[in-house]
């Protein structure tokens, strides 16, 4: 007998959603005996409603029908299911993708990003200005509040944050700010002046985390220190931290105090990190959790049949790439002929239907549309695959008998899923693919230390800037970072022609031709562009699919009444 279909069953009979013959039919099919049935069906039956009474002969009528119970009150509170706990709240000190997501809601940035535009609107700044190329200037809103009594946010909190990066350069996720900022300094108690080492136009939209940078309290992080304060953060974003059960759930509660707190619709927030997949999918199925993300997209289409449950998608920031090692001069794929050859022989159509169950779009360069020099269907090379094309070029290139290629991937079920189809195209035109598989920490260590091949991974960029889709991935200068060994002199040109410009019409020309340059070296094959997805319970609102996942806040989410 299958108890659990049962459970689910009656509860969808109680609540009205299947008849009493659905009921009968479905849990005796299931295994239930009839008497057992009949008796689980009174259980779990609505009440019918009481049938109207005349009133007393001789009395003024009055209403007959019994009084209706009120609607219970919309929910004030959402339960967040991530795939890990917190970690650490401190933005300099932050070890996971999901500690970004709690940074998102207690800390606030200068700007919010339009999702549609990828336009910056004014959050904490009522004003900036771009005043030359090296330096921007900002006014806070006045009257802005910390939590737990911290007082007023000021200029002074922003400079020192960004001071502190460029002083210490942090992680990584900082290069851009502790690399392109020179520093900042206050000009009175609201306003101050960004000053960069060079020109980057890409400032605002890409630097200190998040748009324009967090904003955290000063006085509370050198009052506790960065361990207690990793725990304890002082910010002043939508939510403030009200408890936290270490390895367990995180629990936020709508900061009173916020500037804008119309929007902020619930009174609560609690953040439970749930690592299997699988767990995620039936505690949303069942109501246990509200808002989730990062679950196997085989699963999305059932859920988008429930009627209990939404799905929201949109292209995320990324891209999944065969990545060349270009320290290794000596292998066929120093050939730019064989990297094409690689590219043609791959179908992208296969890939996002067989591995991303169409959640994800073909895609052979790396931009998303909708980014400065993006086109919005370039087509390269043919998403379908062209095994001949690539047969010819691998003989042009001396390798008509192919070649065997070692391929390194990590424990993300989905790549290795897509390395084993690449394999499979790459074999019909004579290349064998050794695959090397390894865990999350290994494949970190060997890609960083370029003890590799050729691997098979995500990419994404930081920011809907070209700039952090294209700079770092293949200028010159950021070889340690993730170009692989890759050079090309009129990329690095292009790219520093681009980010020297202040004139966004000029930088969209200059990033087309970056992004033809590449389609013909083809330093990095670019398989498809993975959609973002969520899973939320069907009363939610007010949440809009975020291109960066990690960074998702819920401000203006909600329960309709």
């Amino acid at each position: 007998m299958d108890s659990e279909r049962i459970s689910v069953l009656a509860d969808a009979l109680s609540r009205g959603r299947v008849s009493r013959r659905d009921f009968l039919k479905v849990a005796t099919g299931l295994g239930l005996s009839m008497p057992a049935a009949m008796t689980l069906l009174q259980g779990c039956a609505p009440s019918p409603e009481a049938e109207p009474t005349a009133p007393p002969p001789g009395d003024t009528p009055v209403p007959t029908t019994a009084p209706t119970t009120p609607p219970a009150p919309a929910k004030t509170s959402a339960v967040i299911g991530l795939g890990g706990p917190a970690n650490s709240i401190d933005p300099f000190f932050w070890s996971s993708v999901y500690d970004l997501t709690h940074m998102a809601n207690v800390y606030d940035s200068l700007f919010d990003l339009d999702l549609k535009t990828l336009e910056l609107k004014p959050n904490l700044v009522e004003e900036w200005e771009q005043m030359d190329a090296l330096t921007w200037a900002f006014k806070l809103k006045e009257g802005l509040q910390f939590h737990k009594g911290y007082g007023e946010v000021t200029a002074d909190d922003y400079v020192w944050w960004v001071n502190k990066i460029v002083g210490e350069a942090g992680r990584i996720y900082f290069i851009m700010g502790s690399g392109m900022v020179a520093d900042a300094v206050v000009t009175d108690k609201y306003s101050f002046e960004v000053h960069l080492a060079q020109p980057w136009p890409a400032f605002a939209v890409t630097s200190l985390v998040t748009f324009g940078g967090f904003v955290l309290s000063s006085k509370a992080y050198e009052e506790m220190g960065a361990d207690e304060f990793a725990r304890n953060p002082i910010g002043a974003g939508p939510f403030e931290l009200e408890s936290w059960t270490p390895g367990g759930e995180v629990v936020m509660k709508k900061f009173e105090d916020y500037h804008n707190p119309d929007i902020v619709k619930l009174e609560e927030l609690r953040f439970q990190g749930i690592e299997d997949q699988v767990v995620r999918l039936e505690k949303i199925r069942k109501g246990e959790i509200d808002w989730t993300f990062g679950l196997d997209m085989k699963d999305i289409s059932q859920l988008r049949e429930d009627p209990d449950l939404q799905v929201l998608e949109t292209p995320g920031w990324n891209w999944d790439v065969l990545q060349f090692n270009h320290t290794l001069t000596d292998k066929p794929w120093s050939d730019k002929r064989v990297r094409q050859a690689i590219s043609y022989a791959i179908n992208r159509n296969a890939i996002v239907e067989v591995v991303y169950y169409g959640g994800a779009n073909p895609e052979d360069d790396h931009l998303p549309n909708g980014y400065l020099g993006a086109d919005p269907d370039p087509e390269f090379y043919p998403n379908d695959g062209d095994p001949d094309k690539a047969k010819a070029l691998l003989a042009e290139a001396g390798y008509a008998d192919g070649f065997t290629m070692p391929c390194l991937t990590s424990d993300k079920q989905n790549l290795r899923r897509e390395l084993e189809l690449v394999a499979e195209q790459l074999r019909g035109v004579g290349i064998t693919v050794d695959i090397e598989l390894a865990d999350m920490a290994t494949y970190n260590s060997r890609s960083n230390a370029l003890e590799y091949d050729t691997y098979l991974e995500d990419h994404g960029a930081a920011s809907p800037d070209s700039d952090s889709a294209l700079y770092w991935w293949f200028h010159t200068d950021e070889v340690n970072l993730q170009s692989a060994g890759f050079s090309n002199a009129e990329v690095d040109d292009l790219l520093d022609r681009a980010r020297g410009s202040l004139d966004s019409n000029e930088r969209d020309q200059l990033y087309r031709e970056v992004v033809e340059l590449l389609a013909e070296e083809n330093p990095t094959v670019v398989l498809c562009n993975v959609n973002e997805q969520y899973a939320l319970q069907a009363g939610l609102t007010g949440f809009e699919a975020n291109p960066q996942s990690f960074f998702s806040c819920f401000k203006t989410m909600g329960w309709t009444a």
